[in-house]
C-alpha cells in the first residue's frame, strides 16, 4: 500500500490567521520556558518518530498556503541528539508527480544541513558567529540555575539538484541547478538542554509552481512524490570506537546504507533516493485518520488519560485510544487491537508477534466494551473525533501475566479497518510513568524479540541506551502554564501557581498539541493540585539498536543503528531540591559515558535493568539545628498526652 501525506491549508489561531513565520522556531519545547509564540502550525499534518516516551526524537510538521496551491511549509525538530555534527543532514525529494516507478527530469532533490560542530545552527550563515543568540535560564541537576544557549533565525547550508538518468548502462546522478530557486525560505534553530540533549529545528518554505524559477517545478496538488530523510551522525563518546548515524525517514523504514544500489558514497550529495522509495503526497487536505496527540491512548481517569494501569485485584481498568480523522471523507469501520509489554524497551515495534494481545474475555471483564479488538467505528471526516474503548478486568491471572516488573506498561495500539478508510497513522505507543514521590525505584525490561538474526553471526543485539533529563519549576511561565506569585503556605483557595487559559487575551495558544502534550498537561495539573512551588524531573531514555547496516562517507564509516524504542520517568517533588540523583544498572550494562550506555540482550530474549530516582531536599539551616528540632519534637510528644 502506498504511503500518503497530507498538506492541508494553515488555520492559524483567532487574532492571529497567519502561515507560519519561518524562522526555525516550530512549537515549543518542553522544558524550555522561551517567549517566542508560533501558531501558524496549527491543523498541521504531523508525524513523530521514538516519541514512546512522551517527548519525540524527531517531528514533522506539513502545510500548505491557506488559499491557494502556491506554497508548501514543512518543519522538523530533532531532540536528544549528541552533538552538533557538520553531517547533520535533512534529504527532501519532490517529484511533480508521484511516480514510485522512476524518477523523471522534474525530480528535485534538496540536501540541507543546518549545524555546524560545535555550536549548531548556523552551517549555512555568510558570516559565523559561534555565540548563541540569546540564552533562557532554567532550574539544573545540582538544584542550580543554568542557561540553555539558543541559535534563532540561521540559515541552512543549502543544495538544490535536479535528476539526471544515466545513459548507456551509467549510474543515475544528482546536479546542482544553474539557477537559484526563488521564494523560498530555510531556516534553523539550535539549543542545548545537556550533554545528551542537544536539539536543533528547521522550518521550510517552498513554492509548489514554477514561480520558482527556470530550474524548479510544479507540484500536481492531486499527486505528487515525496521522500525524507533526517540523518543524526554523532562522534560521541570517543570511547564507542565507532562513528554512528540514525535515519528518521517517510516513508518509515527507507534507510539509506552502503548496500543501495549506489553505495557507499562519496559525500552526502551523492546519495540516490530510488523513485521506490517515494510516497505519495495531496495539497489542501489530509491523509486520513490518527491518534490525538494530547490524550493519544492509555489508562482513562476522570477526564483524562493516563499512563499506569491499576493493578488492584478485581479492578476494572477502561483502556481508551482518542482518534482524529482529517480526510475530507468519513472513515468507516475503525477498531484498535490493545497489546501490552513490560516497562523499558520493548520488542521490535515494528513486529507485534511478541506485543502480548490483551483478553479481557479470559479474566471474566463485565460488559460493554469488553473486546479486544473493539467494537468498530465511525471516524467523522473534517477533524472529527471518535475514542475506542476497551474495559479489562484485573484478576490475579492478569497480575501474574503482566505485573511483575510493576504497574507501568508500554502500550500498543492497532489500528484497522473492514471498510474504506485511510490511516495516517496505524498505531501509537506509550511508555511513560508518573510519580509524585522524591524517589523512586523499578526495574526496566529491554527485549531483544522480534529483530531476526543479530548482526554478523552475534548471539545478542546492542542497544545504546541515551539519557537525557530536563528539569522544570512551577515557578516559570512555559506554554501552557503561567507561574504566579507565591501565596501563603496555608491559603490553599489561591494556590501559588494556576494554569494559563488555552487562548489568552492576545490570541496566543498552546502549542502542547504538537510536542509533548500528555507530559505537559500531566505534569501542570500535578503543580495546579500543590501548595507550593513544585519542581519536575523528566528522564528519557532512548534507546537504539546497532544494525547489520553501516553508511560510508568519504571514506568514515558509520555504523546505522535504528531507533528502537523509549520511556521516561517524571518525578514531582513539592519543596526546594539540592540536586538529583539517578542511575541505571543491570548485570548486561556497560557504562561508555555520563547517561550513555551499551546494554546486550539475547536474541529473542529480555535483560533486566533497575533505575533509581531520588530528588535530595536541603534545608536553609545547619544539620545539626534541624537534628535539634527533631529531638526537641520527639520529647514533646512523649510529654504531652
Amino acid at each position: 500500500m502506498t504511503d500518503k501525506l497530507g498538506f492541508p491549508p494553515y488555520q492559524g489561531l483567532p487574532f492571529d490567521y497567519r502561515a507560519p513565520h519561518i524562522d526555525g522556531f516550530a512549537e515549543w519545547e518542553i522544558g524550555v520556558p522561551d517567549p517566542l509564540i508560533e501558531s501558524g502550525w496549527v491543523g498541521s499534518t504531523s508525524l513523530t518518530y521514538a516519541g514512546a516516551s512522551g517527548i519525540p526524537v524527531v517531528s514533522f510538521q506539513a502545510l500548505k498556503d491557506k488559499n491557494s496551491d502556491d506554497f508548501i511549509y514543512l518543519s522538523f525538530v530533532v531532540r536528544l541528539d549528541q552533538e552538533f555534527n557538520d553531517y547533520d543532514a535533512i534529504i527532501l525529494v519532490l517529484q511533480p508527480s508521484f511516480n514510485p516507478a522512476a524518477h523523471g527530469a522534474g525530480t528535485r532533490r534538496i540536501l540541507i544541513r543546518p549545524n555546524y560542530n560545535p555550536y549548531g545552527a548556523g552551517a549555512g550563515d555568510e558570516e559565523k558567529n559561534p555565540a548563541p543568540d540569546y540564552n533562557v535560564e532554567v532550574p539544573g541537576q545540582g538544584g542550580e540555575t543554568v542557561n540553555i544557549p539558543i541559535r534563532h533565525n540561521h540559515k541552512a547550508d543549502t543544495t538544490f539538484s535536479k535528476f539526471v538518468a544515466g545513459a548507456a548502462g551509467a549510474p543515475d546522478t544528482w546536479e546542482d541547478v544553474a539557477n537559484p530557486i526563488q521564494n523560498v525560505k530555510i531556516k534553523a534553530r539550535s539549543w542545548v538542554l545537556s550533554d545528551n540533549d542537544y536539539c536543533w529545528s528547521l522550518e521550510i518554505k517552498l513554492p509548489t509552481t514554477p514561480g520558482g524559477g527556470v530550474d524548479w517545478i510544479q507540484l500536481n496538488p492531486a499527486s505528487f512524490g515525496v521522500y525524507f530523510n533526517v540523518l543524526r551522525f554523532s562522534t560521541k563518546p570517543t570511547v564507542l570506537m565507532f562513528d554512528y548515524v540514525t535515519e528518521f525517514s517517510w516513508p518509515r523504514g527507507h534507510v539509506i546504507s552502503d548496500s543501495d544500489p549506489d553505495g557507499p558514497y562519496a559525500s552526502l550529495k551523492d546519495i540516490m533516493i530510488p523513485a521506490s522509495r517515494m510516497g505519495e503526497a495531496t495539497l489542501g487536505v489530509g491523509a486520513g485518520v490518527y491518534f490525538d496527540e494530547s490524550n493519544s491512548i492509555g489508562v482513562l481517569s476522570g477526564g483524562g488519560v493516563t499512563s499506569t494501569i491499576d493493578a488492584t485485584l478485581n479492578a476494572v481498568n477502561t483502556l481508551v485510544a482518542n482518534l482524529k480523522n482529517d480526510a475530507t471523507t468519513d472513515a468507516p469501520g475503525v477498531r484498535g487491537t490493545f497489546r501490552l509489554a513490560d516497562f523499558g524497551i520493548g520488542p521490535n515495534p515494528n513486529v507485534n508477534g511478541s506485543w502480548g494481545e490483551i483478553d479481557p474475555a479470559a479474566s471474566g471483564t463485565p460488559s460493554p466494551d469488553n473486546k479486544n479488538p473493539t467494537d468498530r467505528v465511525t471516524v467523522p471526516a473534517n477533524n472529527g473525533t471518535a475514542q475506542l474503548r476497551m474495559n479489562w478486568k484485573i484478576d490475579q491471572g492478569v497480575r501474574d501475566k503482566y505485573f511483575g516488573h510493576g504497574g507501568d506498561q508500554c502500550l500498543l495500539v492497532e489500528l484497522d479497518s473492514d471498510q474504506d478508510a485511510t490511516f495516517r497513522q496505524s498505531s501509537y505507543r506509550r511508555n511513560l510513568s508518573f510519580a509524585n514521590l522524591s524517589e523512586i525505584e523499578r526495574e526496566v525490561v529491554v527485549s531483544g524479540k522480534d529483530y531476526g538474526s543479530p548482526p554478523a553471526g552475534s548471539t545478542y543485539h546492542e542497544f545504546l541506551l541515551v539519557t537525557s533529563n530536563r528539569f522544570l519549576s512551577s515557578t516559570l511561565d512555559y506554554d501552557g502554564w503561567e507561574a504566579k506569585g507565591q501565596q501563603p503556605e496555608h491559603d490553599r483557595e489561591h494556590p501559588a501557581v494556576m494554569p494559563k487559559d488555552a487562548f489568552s487575551n492576545e490570541g496566543k495558544g498552546s502549542q502542547w498539541g504538537k510536542t509533548a502534550p500528555s507530559l505537559a498537561e500531566a505534569i501542570f495539573e500535578g503543580w495546579d493540585k500543590s501548595r507550593g512551588p513544585v519542581h519536575t524531573w523528566i528522564s528519557v531514555t532512548s534507546a537504539f539498536r546497532r544494525t547489520e547496516n553501516t553508511l560510508t562517507l568519504g571514506g568514515t564509516q558509520y555504523a546505522i543503528f535504528e531507533a528502537a524504542d523509549s520511556f521516561s520517568h517524571v518525578l514531582s517533588h513539592e519543596g526546594p531540591v539540592n540536586r538529583w540523583d539517578r542511575s541505571l544498572s543491570g548485570h548486561d550494562l556497560t557504562p561508555i559515558h555520563d547517561g550513555i550506555n551499551l546494554v546486550r540482550v539475547p536474541a529473542d530474549g529480555e535483560t533486566v535493568l533497575k533505575a533509581r530516582y531520588r530528588a535530595v531536599s536541603w534545608h536553609p539551616w545547619p544539620w545539626w539545628f534541624s537534628g535539634w528540632i527533631h529531638f526537641w519534637r520527639w520529647i514533646f510528644r512523649r510529654l504531652l498526652p
